[in-house]
């Protein structure tokens, strides 16, 4: 039977609730280092049941507090180095979900010489220890905090070791062409044939396209991560107020015939065909306003524009077109990022009509609802050309700057060739900076501070 001691760590022994913080029927407090059963056998009896438990299996103990009285009947699972989740001894106890007898249970772990885990510890440990990459433990992480399906998505793709393949297939084709380079380097008699500099060079460029085409990715991945920002604008008392409550399913503004209610922007998060839409409504775009406080809605207003990912441009499809809508169009067009894209949406389509939509524009009405389904149909189309869940789609700030050096990397090393030429010392040490960048994609080798600012990100307990 393995032994409960484990020579191979001696790092701190660990304690953290590792299930949901609010209450609930079961919690569960894990345990990881190499003191976690003697520490378990001061407070879980009877301590000789606990010393005898096998790798795996459920066992029925009972927490006792300091003073012999129950706190709690437990299940424990017990786990033995390497074959555990850090790699380490781990003892995970399955508790009822009372807050009270959570907190006494890491208090008696605490006093028996564990420490409270810092976030993320017991998954850098399982790096540390060999039993994950870094890619994997981050997807860990971001299949944790995934919200909608794109999110699940990519993180289940990054798990199964998508990017990981395309990362490594990307190393290959750069250790290929360094060796290619360092043998000559140490070729002083001149015995290897020279090198085929046209293949070389279309190489090259085929791995920098590639790489090139992962980070682009980012554009579209950073919408699954962060979700896309929509800002809903026009003229005051054009019906956005009242879109954003029927897009959203229930009261979320508050609407008035009066024109100028909405003076702040108001935001609405909503799962779109699988991906977050964060709604922003905003102040009526009313271009010859005097009320100062009006004055300000709009600043706030355009200030949304300028961060936004999708702007929807409402026009009351009851009355006619005037210059003012024309103005605060040209004022949308002027404060929009260069990648934003504009949404022409006719509301009140329920009333007398005053004009008719042109190609591209939507007409909907926030009372019957007519349209609604339309105008869903046409976000879910802002992200039809976003990578499938199979595709090594980058969703990480932190990777697409890896990637992004490595381009670089790579660029350099074709300026250096085509203006200084094939000096192959010089091409070595970019075509290594560039290979140096993908390896802190995967973490085979990171500053210690960069792992510091990922596990961070973790929750305490995982």
């Amino acid at each position: 039977m393995p032994q409960f001691m484990s020579a191979k760590n001696e790092k701190d022994t660990i304690v953290s609730l590792s299930s949901g913080l609010e209450k609930s029927a079961i919690a569960l407090v894990r345990l990881s280092g190499k003191d976690c059963f003697s520490i378990g056998t001061t407070f879980l009896a009877p301590p000789e049941k606990l010393n005898s438990m096998e790798a795996g299996k459920i066992v029925r103990l009972s927490a006792v507090n300091t003073d012999g009285s129950l706190l709690d009947k437990v299940l424990c699972v017990a786990y033995f180095a390497p074959k555990s989740y850090t790699g380490e001894n781990m003892l995970e106890i399955f508790c009822h979900g009372s807050n009270y007898i959570i907190r006494n249970i890491i208090s008696l772990c605490i006093k028996a010489g564990a420490r409270q885990a810092k976030a993320g510890e017991f998954t850098l440990r399982a790096y540390l220890n060999g039993k994950m990459d870094l890619l994997e433990a981050e997807a860990i992480n971001d299949l944790i905090n995934s919200e909608t399906s794109a999110q699940h998505m990519a993180a289940i793709s990054q798990l199964k070791g998508d990017l990981k393949d395309k990362i490594y297939s990307i190393k290959k084709g750069i250790i290929s062409l360094l060796s290619e380079i360092e043998v000559r380097i140490d070729d002083s008699y001149e015995e290897i044939p020279d090198l085929d500099k046209k293949s070389f060079f279309k190489r090259l460029l085929d791995v920098k396209n590639e790489i090139s085409e992962m980070a682009t990715s980012f554009e579209k991945g950073k919408f699954i991560r962060y979700g896309i920002n929509v800002v809903i604008c026009g003229l005051p008392n054009c019906g956005k107020s009242s879109f954003l409550n029927a897009i959203a399913g229930y009261d979320r503004a508050i609407v008035s015939p009066t024109a100028g209610t909405t003076r702040d922007t108001l935001e609405e998060s909503l799962e779109i065909g699988g991906f977050r839409f964060i709604f922003t409504d905003t102040a009526g775009l009313n271009t010859n306003s005097s009320d100062p406080l009006e004055i300000e809605g709009i600043k706030r207003t355009q200030k949304a524009i300028s961060k936004a990912n999708l702007i929807l441009f409402l026009k009351d499809s009851s009355t006619e077109e005037i210059q003012e809508e024309k103005e605060a169009f040209l004022k949308v067009k002027e404060n929009k990022n260069q990648n934003a894209i504009i949404l022409t949406l006719l509301s009140k389509s329920d009333l007398k009509q005053k004009r008719k939509p042109n190609k591209g524009e939507i007409k909907f009405s926030a009372f019957t609802k007519e349209g609604i389904d339309d105008i869903k149909k046409s976000l879910e189309s802002f992200c039809l050309s976003m990578p499938s869940s199979s595709s090594a789609i980058i969703t990480s700030i932190r990777h697409f700057n890896c990637l992004s050096m490595a381009e670089n990397s790579l660029a350099e090393t074709m300026k250096i060739v085509e203006t200084e030429g094939w000096k192959y010392e010089i091409l070595a040490e970019t075509l290594r900076e560039a290979l140096k960048s993908l390896e802190y994609i995967a973490g085979e080798t990171n500053p210690e501070e960069i792992l510091d600012e990922i596990f961070s990100n973790f929750c305490v307990g995982k």
